[in-house]
């Protein structure tokens, strides 16, 4: 997944990266968190959104206004959004099923039943292979847009986040519960733990992959942690108890932010800012 689509606040990253202000925009009601709001990788304009309260949202320009989307699926939280990023009228959404729509929102059908728990992750050069999780430890894979489905690997803990290179699609980085990571360089065949000394404060629960080298990831875990050989080793750029998601500029990997807090269960909190990647930091909103 492109990692805008992982920042925590509805305002654009653009924003933030470039504008000497922030201003504040988004649906109207309720709050928005992690995965529930999507800007469109290819296509920045169309920014999706959802809110706790059961609300869904679309915009096409650049979330100045928003239109409220009828899911039709009861009154269920959409908790994430997945963009096609080759067909704009194509995306996904996880709403204790996880839904899929070719018109935008207009009309949706059941892609994955019982999605409870579920990651989804589609190739960065490939619509129609999909990665998927089941049953907590099972990694599957689609070679036609979900037509068909097979089995492809199962690890020994819950699996929390997928991210596949764009520079190598071989290169496959997945982390799970007793704060493991892992890599495959044969597309999802074969895994290798790396971190094998573990730094993590906590579970992995985002991944971010360098544009520039796909040695070189970032994982969230209590904290922000960078390593330059695949994970085998870390360094810690932030330390806090809170990290709700974080990004890395595409343009000058130097500069990160970082969502810290929640509206629900840590108030206390905000978006901080590092121009020297994690040196200093600074609160900025």
């Amino acid at each position: 997944m492109n990692f805008l689509n992982k920042f925590y606040i509805t305002f654009f990253l653009s924003s933030l990266l470039f504008a000497q202000h922030l201003e504040l925009i988004g649906p109207p009601g309720g709050f928005v968190r992690g995965d529930q709001l999507a800007i469109h990788p290819t296509s920045t304009r169309i920014v999706y959104s959802a809110t706790w309260n059961g609300a869904f949202f679309h915009s096409n320009d650049f979330a100045n206004s928003n239109k409220p989307i009828e899911v039709n699926f009861g009154n269920i939280s959409v908790t994430w959004i997945y963009p096609n990023k080759f067909d704009i009228n194509n995306l996904f959404i996880y709403s204790y099923h996880i839904l899929k729509s070719t018109d935008t929102g207009e009309s949706w059908k059941i892609f994955e039943e019982n999605a409870f728990r579920k990651e989804f992750l589609i190739h960065p050069l490939n619509e129609n292979t999909i990665f998927l999780t089941r049953n907590d430890k099972e990694l599957w894979r689609s070679n036609n847009y979900g037509e068909s489905w097979t089995h492809i690997y199962t690890f020994d803990n819950r699996i929390y986040k997928m991210k596949i290179s764009e520079n190598d699609t071989s290169k496959f980085y997945l982390s799970t519960s007793s704060r493991n990571l892992y890599r495959s360089t044969n597309s999802g065949k074969d895994w290798e733990l790396r971190n094998t000394e573990n730094v993590f404060r906590g579970d992995p629960r985002q991944i971010e992959i360098s544009p520039y080298n796909d040695n070189t990831i970032y994982v969230g875990a209590s904290g922000i942690y960078k390593s330059n050989d695949g994970g085998k080793t870390f360094s810690v750029h932030l330390e806090v108890n809170n990290l709700t998601s974080f990004a890395v500029n595409p343009l000058d990997t130097l500069t990160l932010y970082a969502s810290v807090g929640d509206y629900a269960f840590a108030p206390v909190g905000g978006i901080l800012k590092t121009t020297d990647e994690g040196e200093t930091w600074e609160t900025i909103v």
